[in-house]
């Protein structure tokens, strides 16, 4: 990783690290405006994955992500509901903070009559056949992911789940659908594809 002060700090660079890496992400984010060398080495790709294991391994920092969003295959265009997203220490402590996220999208926001929402290390797949994006709430930014072709010709009945491959250092989303007419006659028929984040494929 890059070196965080180089000659103008009196510590040594793995202690700054160390101390760096047992930040909150908030903090991280502010501190990235010191100097150029910080801001280089908190974007590293090896202080983000070890911030996120520390950050893991502390359940004062663990968050457990709830929706009121889930209740059936059935898309109501007609429904005003707003989705709501909360996130509550994992701790479940009395005092736990309980902060409301908005979704990214102003459209998931007031337009959306039915949204599935999965996360993993902090980051959340939001999805309503329309669009699907990948949030990340500690940072305030999003990017949107291409549809698979298999939703592209029907998008009813899917489900989703959404993880990080150790292997591949990839996230994938898995899609479950029940194919054509099979969801309303006798045994089901399911298509399952798993997409790849990193490939966009």
């Amino acid at each position: 990783m890059t070196s965080p002060m180089g000659r103008r700090s009196s510590l040594p660079d793995d202690i700054i690290i160390f101390l760096l890496l047992n930040l909150p992400i908030k903090s991280l984010l502010r501190f990235k405006s010191i100097c150029k060398s910080w801001y280089s080495s908190i974007n590293d790709p090896e202080f983000i994955k070890l911030h996120l294991h520390n950050s893991s391994a502390n359940i004062s920092r663990q968050k457990i992500l709830l929706t009121d969003n889930f209740s059936s295959f059935k898309y109501d265009h007609s429904s005003t509901h707003m989705p709501r997203i909360l996130s509550i220490e994992a701790s479940l402590s009395v005092d736990s903070k309980v902060m409301l996220f908005d979704p990214p999208l102003p459209r998931f926001r007031h337009e959306c009559s039915y949204l599935q929402v999965c996360s993993c290390n902090g980051l959340v797949l939001m999805f309503d056949y329309h669009d699907m994006i990948l949030w990340n709430p500690a940072i305030r930014k999003y990017k949107s992911i291409p549809i698979p072709n298999m939703l592209q010709r029907n998008r009813q009945c899917v489900r989703l789940g959404f993880d990080y491959d150790y292997v591949a250092d990839d996230y994938k989303v898995l899609f479950v659908q029940v194919a054509g007419e099979s969801y309303c006659y006798g045994q089901k028929i399911y298509n399952v594809q798993i997409f790849s984040v990193n490939n966009q494929s």
